[in-house]
């Protein structure tokens, strides 16, 4: 079947649904306090809501995808002589939860701070942060994360479904006098690019999010 054509646009509101996400049942959890899970994360977690949540296994695509934006990130970063790092799977802090983002770029001012010791967890939230979608993903869990990511500090946050071959990138925005989150949707031929933090930086939908003929 083939790909509808999605224009880019501004979401007045979080998309409701998304195909090929379900719920994830019988998540193991594990009571404990911030603590105690900082100094020694068990692997592949998140601390959400005092609890250890273990993240699902990535796949194929997904590990796919976090390996290729990573290298875009890194490449245009050393093309433009930046000083920021990208980072894979390493936690960061939001305000009440300890998350492990796919794929984040830590900035100039973070590295000077941080830069220089081997640590577990970020103490703060990255400015940039990529989330890419798993099948087992629950939708409205998504752009939750990506909202706490945003209440946290960071100034763009990139969700990227791969079978549904989107991009949508949230930042906080000032309207009518309240912060209010932006949801800007990419598809199909777009060129989703960094309205914040990498003037420049963009991916281009169709290459990065091919069709694939075995999707369930």
């Amino acid at each position: 079947m083939p790909t509808p054509v999605i224009e880019s646009t501004v979401l007045e509101s979080k998309p409701q649904i998304l195909s090929g996400i379900v719920h994830i049942a019988n998540q193991q959890i594990h009571k404990v306090s911030l603590e105690e899970f900082m100094q020694n994360p068990p692997e592949n977690s998140e601390w959400v809501n005092e609890q250890i949540i273990e993240k699902q296994n990535m796949g194929f695509l997904h590990s796919k995808l976090q390996v290729e934006l990573a290298s875009l990130l890194l490449t245009f970063a050393k093309a433009n002589n930046l000083a920021g790092i990208v980072c894979t799977e390493l936690l960061c802090r939001t305000l009440k939860q300890a998350r492990k983002p796919d794929v984040a770029y830590m900035s100039t001012k973070q590295v000077e701070v941080y830069g220089n010791d081997d640590f577990i967890t970020l103490p703060e939230c990255f400015p940039l942060v990529i989330e890419i979608a798993s099948p087992n993903d629950v939708v409205e869990d998504i752009f939750s994360k990506a909202e706490e990511y945003l209440q946290a500090g960071a100034e763009e946050v990139w969700l990227v479904f791969p079978k549904n071959r989107l991009i949508i990138i949230a930042t906080l925005e000032l309207l009518e006098e309240q912060s209010q989150v932006k949801w800007q949707l990419f598809a199909n031929t777009q060129q989703a690019y960094s309205p914040k933090v990498l003037s420049g930086f963009s991916v281009n939908i169709n290459e990065l999010l091919p069709v694939y003929t075995n999707q369930s």
